[in-house]
């Protein structure tokens, strides 16, 4: 199934595209690589990420760390498949003891599963995570660009209002300040757009 959705994904990647000149450039574009990051997330693709927490060790692993060392100077002889199997054998003689020394081990594997646990409950998986970066810089990107436009025009509209107050005031005493905004206003909004982008570059050139 998973074979399948890639090749798909790859094949109407290549018709759309085979005759460009920037194939490889679109292939790496953000909106593709996205889109294929999705589709590897359809699947449950498991990707090895580098930032997920390790899981917990055992009792018996800590057990190793910490006497793994002793044996090999002990022992210079022995390989290090013998020293693991007399690790395994030693391990099993304090359980069959019922030896205290193993509860110094099992706090540790205990304390490291804990640890773990608290670890993934604000790990996100490297595709979601991923993804959402992805989308977020989409949004800020957008968002950013909603306020640039909007500076823009409320620049243009004060400039507008600024320039033509005071005749206006002059051609319509009658007007009170409130009313005389309003009457602006609406000339504002039914001029077009390339008389309003002139009060814009008007204030650039005074900057």
């Amino acid at each position: 199934m998973f074979i399948r959705n890639i090749n798909e994904f790859v094949l109407d990647f290549l018709r759309i595209n085979i005759n460009k000149t920037n194939t490889e450039e679109i292939w790496l574009s953000k909106k593709n690589q996205q889109c294929l990051l999705k589709t590897l997330k359809k699947n449950n693709v498991k990707i090895k990420d580098p930032d997920k927490p390790k899981r917990g060790k055992s009792a018996f692993l800590f057990y190793c760390e910490v006497n793994r060392k002793i044996l090999k100077e002990k022992y210079p002889e022995m390989s290090v498949k013998e020293i693991v199997s007399k690790l395994g054998i030693d391990w099993q003689k304090l359980k069959d003891e019922n030896s205290s020394d193993i509860e110094i081990y099992e706090e540790m594997s205990i304390k490291d599963r804990n640890r773990y646990k608290q670890q993934m409950r604000n790990y996100i998986p490297i595709l979601n995570r991923k993804i959402n970066n992805d989308e977020k810089k989409e949004s800020d990107k957008k968002q950013s660009k909603r306020r640039s436009k909007r500076n823009k025009e409320e620049i243009m509209y004060e400039n507008f209002i600024k320039s033509k107050k005071t005749r206006t005031k002059k051609l319509h005493p009658e007007l009170e300040s409130k009313d005389l905004i309003e009457y602006l206003k609406n000339k504002w909004e039914k001029m077009n757009d390339e008389k309003k982008e002139k009060y814009y570059k008007s204030k650039k050139k005074n900057k």
